[in-house]
Formats: structure tokens, C-alpha cells, sequence
């Protein structure tokens, strides 16, 4: 760690070669910088090969974790922990296949992984598999050489890894007036709350402390603080769980602070209270006036993975079971159907038989009967007539999207792990449209966005730029997305034409001998049978993509961090790119109203060219302060979108964004009760409606 400090960066190649049949332990490597020795050694453990056979295609998969494991000795019995490291690790697998005793084919795999951590331990690849399926031919008998045939052998020869260690220059720790002028402040709030036990699962972030703090009429200067700043949208908890013990431990963000007494025995930490700050980088706390805990620092560390993916979709880039994934096998409502025929009713002076009137004048069934008495769709269709047919839906079985007879398209859209609706749009298909508050990138997506869809089943996915999010500011929600001044963020869809493919499930068959033993018996012609079903693109949720040939609506909220006495912001702004072959064509939004509690609305009509072959939108901040955004939505001009703001712990829904983006929000009490309705409107936020309620006490008189 000392030897960090002395220098600003080094640069080091460390090259391992590992034997795969072994997975022989590497050497040790010594490194010395600044005057500083310290060792490095890869290990693998977890090591599993599995090898499966099956008819025409075999496929091996190879597990490991792969770890680097850094030492003060060179025989590796005193680690040594390292910080703000840049690791690279490149795996090159070369592979060959084998046709009798001559190589068929050969080929290398390379994947690059990224990291950021510190520790005497870093774990740089966890379960990685590497999955080959090779196509094996078999014909008999095996002796004849002139018969094609494969020997189905996949051999991994050689698995190189490279590590590429790059220290940087850590902050400089932060000094008393941080301790005492933030930290100090935080902690009396903390112990006066009864908080200081906060477990992680509550997902109390920094800022959310600070504010609720900060309203108890404690003064905490986060600004003044690296601490607190650097950590501001990460979360704080306590790794002690009892108010008596003989050390208090808590997370904030990256750093461990803890409450150490200056004696023997245990603390009751509830009952501390602070006393005047000392020089050194610690708090005293004292309980009936006498010195009995200190307040510190304990260490700051940063460990945040980067890993370069490349995203693989089992149901469309490999053979798939259509009922694993819902393809086949769920039934769903199609369309729906009403009955159109005269109905019979009194006329004139006759006077009504409620008994018989009203009832059709003459009816025929949707189904009718077979010889084999079952029964088949045949309607008349001068007589049933469909008014809503449902072409879409997610995973969990959801609607997603609806057409009418005139073809016009309804569409919602999902978010919070597909589990809630986050906006609804009238006269839109379900890909026209996006919406991102910037609310739920918590809520159990993978790297690869679902395990069926190569893609995030967002519809503008940010997560690349998940380290943005900020709790400080937000328009609705918890959450906006902070840019810093100069620099720009942005995401990128592709536009198709509006015909879609319909989805197709490909049934291959052929003809299958059978392994028994290790030995594959002959093929005969009465073992035809099903080899796989594969789908195609169309089997999985398009992504936002905008149809060419139409107008588009983009809108986004976006306030600058600046005291600005201005009627509209100048730093920061939407932008559209469209491309059309080797041109592009750049729109730039435009406010569409005044400045409300900060924040401004921002538009851009953009007419997407017929040739047009893709679409980007990137928010930026061109000044020289920090812009937030949020709730950005894209939808065809000529549709009407609303849209739907969750907390990301309750679900409890936190404000609705009408057909012009304004919110209504609403707030609760601690009990999770509805007490206040607000709207904001160009005027300004206005409070609706505002309820109390209470409960009386059993045995509580007036």
C-alpha cells in the first residue's frame, strides 16, 4: 500500500501459461517498484470439463474461477494488499479438431476483462464456461478409411493469461476538518436516531442519509468532505449488529469507519455523545462527560468490475426447447370477437315482452362440430367481427401490445424486472416507443438483459452509465442521471421498416444412431427422427427501434447545477442523430417551457428519413456545470404516451407523467398511506390534495 504513494503509475506485463489438462498452479512472480517488493501468483481452482454427445453435435464446457493472489514473500505466506489496480486479462484458448489422426479444424478464442480493486485477493474471472459445440459426423464400419467420419475429440491445448497491473495515484486521505466537520455531525444524528445499526438490506444510500440528517437540523457539509462526496449515491450500513460491543464497524460507500473505545471492555454506543474534535483523524465520544470511544477512518477502497461481454441468446443463436422458454405450450388470448346481428324488439304502440325482446334475430356459433366431435373455428365473419387482437408479450406472460381492426396500435411498457407497467401509449407499436426515469437499474437485470434476449429488455438502457446515477437531484423518483460539465452520454437503435417476420420454429429432422457404451450403433432409416428446433429473430422482444418514414417526439426533463437566474438553460441539451448512408442528420431539442423548481422540459420533432438506418439520442452537457436529466421519453408525435414512476423498494407508486411529461406526484406517510397529491404545471408544483388520518390507541378516550 506504502508503495502506492510513492509513485504516480507503473506499467507491468505478467504473462502466465497453463497447461489445461493440469492446471498447474503458476510460479511467483516478484515485482519491486518505488523500492517495494511484492509477489503475484494466478491460481485456478473449480476446475470442470464436461464433454456431451448427442447425435450429429458434441459440446465441451470447461469451468474455472480463475484468482491472483498478491504476497509480501516469496514464498507466499504473508499477503500484501494492493489498491487501484488496473488488471487485464486476456485468455487465448486454442482448440483443435480432429478427423482420424489429421487436424480438421483449429481456432483461438480471446476475451479481454477489466477491473479496478484492491486486496491481497482478486478474484478475476468466477465460474467462467467456455461452451464449443462442434458438428461430428459418424459412418461405419470405423475401419474402413475410406468412410467420413469424425472422431468426436475436442482438445483444449494450451489457456493463456496475461495481467496487466497499472497503479494510479489514490486520493490523499482526508484531514480533520472532515472528520470532525462531517463525519462528526453524521454519526450525532446517527446515534441520536436510533440509526446507527442501519442493516444493508435497507438500502439507505449516503445522500438519503445526509438529507434526512441535514432536516434534523444537523449541519453536514458534504461538499467539504471526499468521504462523503465520493460516496454520495452509495450506500451505508452497519457490519455491527449489537448497540453493546467492544468495536462498531460501518460501511460508508467504499470506506469502513468505526467506533473504537479507548479502553477495555464493551460500549453502549446509543449512549455516546460527541465531544470537541481533536488534530489527529479522529472523533472523541464520551458517555457521563469521561472519554470512552474514538471515532475514525479506518480504510477507503474502490473494486468495480468492467467486464467485456459478448452477449449470447439461447433461443435464437442456438438450438432451443420452444416450451422451456414460452414459445409453445402457454395459451394466450389471441384476439377478441363480438357478435353483430339485429335484435329483436316491439315497434309502434306494441307493448315490450321483456321475456323475448333484445335477444338476436338469428345466431351462428363460432365453433362448430366435427365428424370426429370436435370442434373447429369457423365463424361467419359478416356476423363476428374482432376488435382487438394481442400481438405481443413479455416472458411473464404480460401485454405488451394490442391492435384494432383500423390498425391502430396500443403498446406498454415494462420495467422494474418486467413486473410493472412504466408507460402506456395510445396510437404506438410497442417498439416506437422508450421511456428511462432512471429509476430501476436495481431490479435483477443481467449483463446480457434477459438469458432469452441478446439485448436489455429495456427500452433505452443506460447501464453502461449506471455510475451517473444521482440521488441528489431528481425531477420524480429517486434517481436522475448526472452528466458531468463537457462530456456526454447516449444510446443508439437501429430503424426498420414496419413489416415485421412472424415468429417461426424451425423442426429439423434426420436421421440419429445412438451412443451406448462410447460406441455409436448404425444408423438405420426407421431412427428418423426430430435432430433440433431452432427460432428465428423474431421469437424474442424487439428492441426500441423507430420505424423510418415517421415523426418522433422526443422530451426529457434537465436541470444544471448552477444558481441560475435565467428563464431557460443554455448547458445542457438532447440531441438526435440519424444516419443515412454516409450522412447524418443532427437535431438539437428546445425548451418547451419554464424553468420549475430547478427543472426544465426540453423538446425535439424529428422527422426520421425513409433512409435512414439509425437512430441516436445523447443527452450532454456542453457548459461548464454538471446537467442532470430525467424522464426521458421517445414515442411517435402522433401518439400520446403516460408514463409511471415506482419506488424501487416499495413499488409504491411515485408520480405519473401525463401526455405533456408533467408529473403528478405523490407522496406517503411512514405507514405507506396516500397523505399528499401534487401537479406540476407551468406555474409551478401545486399541492391538490393533502389528507391526515390517525388511529386511536385501544383503551385511549377523548
Amino acid at each position: 500500500m506504502h508503495m502506492i504513494k510513492k509513485i504516480s503509475a507503473f506499467l507491468l506485463l505478467l504473462t502466465f501459461v497453463v497447461a489445461s489438462a493440469a492446471y498447474a498452479q503458476s510460479e511467483t512472480v516478484k515485482y519491486t517498484v518505488a523500492g517495494v517488493d511484492f509477489y503475484a501468483k494466478l491460481r485456478k481452482t473449480d476446475i470442470g470439463r464436461t464433454r456431451n454427445v448427442s447425435g450429429y453435435e458434441q459440446t465441451t464446457t470447461v469451468t474455472s474461477n480463475l484468482f491472483v493472489n498478491f504476497y509480501s514473500d516469496a514464498a507466499g505466506t504473508i499477503p500484501y494488499s494492493v489498491s487501484n489496480f488496473t488488471l487485464k486479462l486476456e485468455r487465448k484458448d486454442a482448440w483443435t479438431l480432429r478427423r482420424l489422426d489429421q487436424i480438421e479444424g483449429q481456432g483461438a478464442e480471446t476475451e479481454e476483462v477489466t477491473f479496478v480493486c484492491n486486496g491481497s485477493e482478486i478474484l478475476l474471472v468466477g465460474s467462467y464456461i467456455s461452451s464449443v459445440n462442434r458438428d461430428t459426423r459418424y459412418a461405419y464400419p470405423p475401419e474402413d478409411p475410406s468412410g467420413e467420419y469424425y472422431i468426436p475429440s475436442y482438445e483444449s491445448n494450451l489457456i493463456t493469461y496475461k495481467l496487466l497491473p497499472q497503479a494510479s495515484t489514490p486520493t490523499p486521505p482526508d484531514d480533520a476538518s472532515c472528520t470532525c466537520n462531517c463525519l462528526k455531525p453524521l454519526f450525532d444524528y446517527l446515534i441520536a436516531s436510533k440509526r446507527l445499526l442501519t442493516p444493508k438490506e435497507d438500502d439507505v444510500k449516503v445522500s438519503h442519509l445526509i438529507q434526512s440528517a441535514t432536516s434534523a437540523g444537523y449541519k453536514i457539509p458534504s461538499s467539504g468532505c471526499n468521504l462523503l462526496l465520493d460516496n454520495i449515491n452509495k450506500p451505508f450500513y452497519a457490519t455491527t449488529t449489537d448497540s453493546v460491543a467492544q468495536i462498531y464497524r460501518a460501511r460508508i460507500g467504499d470506506c469502513t469507519v468505526s467506533i473504537r473505545p479507548t479502553g477495555a471492555g464493551s460500549v453502549n454506543f446509543y449512549q455516546l455523545t460527541g465531544g470537541v474534535c481533536e488534530t489527529a483523524l479522529t472523533v472523541p465520544y464520551l458517555n457521563g462527560g469521561t472519554l470512552v470511544a474514538k471515532l475514525q477512518v479506518d480504510s477507503c477502497f474502490t473494486c468495480s468490475p468492467a467486464t467485456s461481454t459478448e452477449c449470447y441468446s439461447v433461443v435464437t443463436d442456438t438450438i432451443v426447447n420452444p416450451y422451456t422458454f414460452g414459445l409453445m405450450g402457454n395459451w394466450r388470448v389471441s384476439k377478441s370477437y363480438a357478435y353483430y346481428v339485429p335484435r329483436t324488439s316491439s315497434r309502434g304502440t306494441a307493448n315490450t315482452d321483456i321475456r323475448t325482446a333484445g335477444t338476436y334475430e338469428s345466431f351462428a356459433s363460432f365453433w362448430m362440430p366435427r365428424a370426429d366431435k370436435t370442434m373447429q373455428r369457423q365463424p361467419d365473419e359478416s356476423r363476428w367481427v374482432w376488435n382487438q387482437a394481442i400481438t405481443l408479450f413479455n416472458r411473464r406472460g404480460l401485454e405488451l401490445e394490442n391492435v384494432d381492426p383500423l390498425g391502430r396500435y396500443n403498446a406498454g411498457l415494462m420495467g422494474y424486472d418486467e413486473s410493472l407497467q412504466v408507460a402506456a401509449v395510445q396510437n404506438a407499436r410497442y417498439r416506437e416507443a422508450a421511456f428511462e426515469g432512471f429509476e430501476d437499474y436495481g431490479a435483477g437485470y443481467t449483463a446480457c438483459g434477459q438469458a432469452t434476449n441478446c439485448g436489455s429488455t429495456r427500452s433505452l438502457d443506460f447501464t453502461s452509465n449506471a455510475s451517473m446515477l444521482d440521488t441528489l437531484e431528481q425531477h420524480t423518483g429517486l434517481y436522475s442521471l448526472k452528466v458531468p460539465a463537457g462530456s456526454s452520454v447516449g444510446v443508439t437503435a437501429a430503424i426498420k421498416p414496419a413489416a415485421d417476420l412472424p415468429v417461426s420454429l424451425a423442426f429439423n429432422n434426420g436421421l440419429r444412431g445412438c451412443l451406448i457404451g462410447g460406441i455409436l450403433t448404425p444408423v438405420v432409416e426407421a431412427r428418423r427422427t426430430l435432430i433440433d428446433i431452432r427460432a428465428n429473430a423474431s421469437a424474442v422482444l424487439p428492441g426500441f427501434s423507430p420505424l423510418a418514414g415517421k415523426k418522433v417526439l422526443i422530451s426529457a426533463w434537465i436541470k444544471e447545477e448552477q444558481d441560475c437566474k435565467c428563464t431557460s438553460y443554455t448547458g445542457g441539451r438532447v440531441s438526435v442523430i440519424m444516419q443515412q448512408g454516409g450522412t447524418n442528420t443532427t437535431l438539437t431539442s428546445a425548451a418547451a417551457g419554464p424553468i420549475i423548481e430547478g427543472w426544465q422540459r426540453v423538446e425535439i420533432i424529428a422527422d426520421v428519413p425513409a433512409d435512414a438506418t439509425s437512430f441516436a439520442i445523447y443527452l450532454g452537457a456542453t457548459g461548464s456545470s454538471n446537467v442532470y436529466f430525467d424522464d426521458l421519453r421517445v414515442h411517435p408525435y402522433n401518439a400520446n404516451m403516460r408514463s409511471y414512476v415506482y419506488h424501487p423498494v416499495t413499488l409504491r407508486m411515485m408520480a405519473e407523467l401525463d401526455e405533456n411529461n408533467y408529473a403528478t406526484m405523490y407522496e406517503y406517510d411512514d405507514d405507506g398511506t396516500l397523505i399528499r397529491l401534487k401537479k406540476e404545471t407551468e406555474r409551478g408544483v401545486k399541492t391538490i390534495k393533502e389528507t391526515r388520518t390517525g388511529l386511536q390507541k385501544i383503551g385511549q378516550t377523548n
